[in-house]
């Protein structure tokens, strides 16, 4: 009598890891990712999906490889009770129909799968493109934000090569200041495009399409207004200068009336040095006195050199004086006072007058 070995056992499933698996097999996929596993039995089975509450959301091809229809979403999950726990029944039959339940269980993890939303310069969140407007002669333009930690880099715009970016901080600068009066933008018009980009961690990007718009600065004004003070002040220290030069000068103007007394009417020339109280420097001049009973001419004439503030300055200095005495201990007079200065650094000369009516009372 012969016996005959006949198989009477259910086939058995082993998972991707070469494991038996019996009962429940627990694994896990990323979400979007259609690929589950591929079973393998101890002899020829075919496979097919038997139950399961999510059966109509996977197939199972001949040669045991398990994957979703579609590409599971974390943020929408498809399944029965919405865990992202999906459930399904496989059955390996042989070919004596002989079988092998297993239930597979798969968890879709969740990935970031969601741009960084950029912040516009005017505060909008996760809009696409802005315009800003920057005067000329500035050369930080903004600093981007994102809702979450970014790495910044310049994707485009047809002025991308006159922007420079800080791939940390988010800081977009201009190469080099523009000027408004001489545009170096694409199309001249002082209207610069750039689009810049923030990609985080999970190597998702976004793209924000930035326009600067360059706007006209009054540089007329603040030159003029440095012009006027520099030039006030010279003016101040000029006027010094002269009114210390004239001052001293006409020292030797107002003499006394003993004058006349000594020289009578024929005149004298009578010279005289004076220092001026408002330079470093001196003053020669020569008076010639012409009296009559009742008149008195002094003319007066000199130079001066002093130096102030790295010049050397040389002046000429003239006046004439005219009395009458009215009677005795007044007398009214008219004095005319010039100054002619010629500077070494060839600055223009100029012309001083002044015109002083006076009133003396001899002693």
């Amino acid at each position: 009598m012969t016996v005959l070995d006949v198989v009477d056992t259910s086939p058995v499933i082993t998972g991707p890891d070469g494991l038996t698996l019996q009962g429940t097999f627990r694994t896990a996929v990323p979400e979007e990712e259609p690929e589950i596993a591929t079973l393998t039995s101890s002899r020829p089975v075919t496979w097919q999906i038997t139950g399961g509450p999510d059966r109509a959301l996977f197939r199972i091809d001949a040669d045991g490889r398990v994957t979703f229809t579609s590409p599971p979403d974390f943020e929408a999950p498809s399944d029965a009770n919405g865990d992202n726990v999906y459930l399904v029944e496989i059955t390996a039959t042989d070919s004596n129909n002989l079988s092998a339940v297993l239930t597979v269980a798969i968890t879709v993890e969740d990935l970031d799968d969601s741009e960084p939303q950029i912040t516009g310069p005017d505060g909008a969140v996760g809009v696409t493109s802005s315009l800003i407007m920057l005067e000329e002669g500035a050369t930080l333009v903004t600093t981007m934000q994102a809702s979450e930690p970014a790495i910044w880099s310049l994707s485009g715009g047809s002025d991308q090569d006159h922007f420079v970016m800080d791939d940390s901080t988010g800081e977009l600068s201009f190469v080099s200041a523009p000027s408004y009066e001489t545009p170096t933008d694409s199309d001249k018009n002082n209207t610069y495009v750039v689009v810049v980009r923030a990609t985080d961690v999970a190597a998702n990007i976004s793209d924000h399409t930035l326009t600067v718009q360059i706007t006209d600065v009054d540089e007329v004004a603040p030159r003029i207004a440095i012009i006027a003070k520099e030039l006030k002040s010279d003016l101040r220290g000029y006027a010094f200068k002269s009114l210390g030069d004239m001052l001293a000068f006409n020292e030797g103007l107002f003499r006394d009336t003993g004058d006349c007394m000594a020289t009578a009417a024929q005149g004298t020339v009578t010279p005289g040095m004076h220092l001026n109280e408002f330079s470093q420097g001196t003053s020669l001049d020569w008076a010639k006195t012409h009296c009559t009973a009742r008149y008195r001419v002094i003319a007066n004439v000199g130079a001066s050199i002093d130096h102030a503030d790295g010049d050397w300055t040389r002046r000429g200095l003239a006046s004439l004086r005219i009395e009458n005495e009215w009677r005795q201990g007044l007398t009214f007079g008219l004095g005319l006072m010039g100054s002619l200065p010629i500077t070494i650094c060839l600055r223009s000369p100029t012309v001083q007058s002044a015109t002083t009516l006076y009133r003396s009372t001899a002693m």
